[in-house]
């Protein structure tokens, strides 16, 4: 039995991926992958699963942002990668001038919202967000006391005022847009 439970468990090993705790594997807005193996390398690596025949391999950044099917970032200082997930192509830019232009002239540069991506943080920001709220709890905590008393006077108190109900608004509309932003991948 305990040389079973040793087979077993060599296997299990085997299949198990062991990058580490930072390691992860999300799926493109354009259904690519991008893979972080948990080294210290701090690069990314953008694996074409939606064109396999694909020449172009090894594709890495360091910093990036999506935007209109395409994957806009930089891989190390001073070299900048725009991937285009529809044809699976890459091009390289060794000089931020270039660089600059063609996101200008192809129009890739978010007006609204650019969300950017690292390979520590790679997008799930709901737990930075927590963890941001736990550190800053002698701030947050009196905020959400004052709404609360803000809410209770606007309900039993006989004096309601414009920059009360905006304050009661304001606040769950901030983190209901705060939220729906995170969870959208794509820069707007």
């Amino acid at each position: 039995m305990r040389y079973l439970f040793l087979l077993m468990s060599c296997l299990l090993f085997q299949f198990a991926y062991a990058g580490g705790l930072s390691s992860w594997v999300k799926s493109t807005p354009g259904g690519n992958e991008m893979e972080y193996d948990g080294t210290s390398t701090y690069r990314a690596e953008l694996r074409w699963s939606k064109c396999p025949d694909s020449s172009s391999e090894g594709i890495y950044f360091h910093d990036w942002y999506f935007y209109r099917n395409y994957i806009i970032g930089e891989r190390d200082s001073g070299v900048y990668v725009i991937a285009n997930e529809t044809t699976c192509t890459a091009l390289t830019f060794h000089s931020v001038e270039a660089f600059n232009h063609y996101v200008a002239e192809h129009h890739l540069r978010p007006s609204l919202w650019m969300r950017r991506y690292d390979p520590i943080h790679p997008g799930e920001q709901l737990d930075t967000l927590l963890f941001a709220a736990f550190m800053l709890s002698p701030v947050t905590v009196p905020v959400l006391l004052f709404y609360l008393f803000i809410l209770g006077g606007l309900f039993f108190g006989k004096k309601r005022t414009r920059l009360k109900i905006i304050f009661l608004v304001a606040l769950p509309l901030w983190v209901l847009i705060t939220a729906l932003l995170q969870w959208c991948p794509q820069s707007l």
